[in-house]
């Protein structure tokens, strides 16, 4: 997955991984409001409180389209002064297990939100890895250790209804 998306509301990032996959980013400025219904703005309103909180917190942008997640990411990132650190499938391709390690280690020391896009497969037990290497249960638990926000930016509704059983924390988005 390209960041495309992301790049129009993300200014300068700097690498935590191998290149192209993990970026550190701070908002530029998102380009509108979030394009979210009532029920999703409530939903949104609870995400930005533990931002704001930074509280070790699991949660979920389900639904809707890239460039939509995309732009409630920049919103939430804006309105809680939190960078962003953007985990893509790539790095999953490609990840062992001193890799999950150098980056928890170094997301210690940002006040960051994780975000891992389209990454359904990690939460669903029943899709195989990509990468022998990578202990699905392993990376669950470094992302409960953590302290801060996780949002997994989810596609397929089975995947949502497990992500919705594990927290209370997601923004549905209407599907375009």
């Amino acid at each position: 997955m390209s960041l495309t998306a992301y790049k129009r509301h993300f200014g300068e990032h700097t690498l935590l991984g191998p290149k192209g996959v993990l970026k550190l980013c701070r908002v530029q400025h998102p380009l509108r409001d979030a394009p979210l219904d009532e029920i999703a703005l409530g939903q949104f309103d609870n995400v930005l409180s533990q931002c704001r909180k930074k509280t070790s917190t699991l949660g979920g942008i389900i639904g809707g389209t890239v460039a939509n997640k995309a732009l409630v990411l920049a919103n939430l990132a804006t309105q809680s002064s939190c960078p962003v650190v953007i985990v893509t499938k790539d790095f999953f391709a490609h990840c062992e297990a001193g890799d999950l390690s150098r980056l928890f280690a170094q997301l210690a020391h940002y006040s960051a939100i994780l975000f891992f896009d389209q990454c359904d497969d990690l939460l669903d037990d029943t899709i195989s890895n990509h990468n022998d290497n990578l202990d699905k249960q392993a990376v669950l638990k470094l992302i409960a250790l953590r302290q801060g926000v996780t949002l997994f930016s989810l596609s397929d509704e089975s995947v949502a209804s497990i992500m919705k059983l594990r927290s209370p924390y997601f923004i549905q988005l209407a599907v375009a």
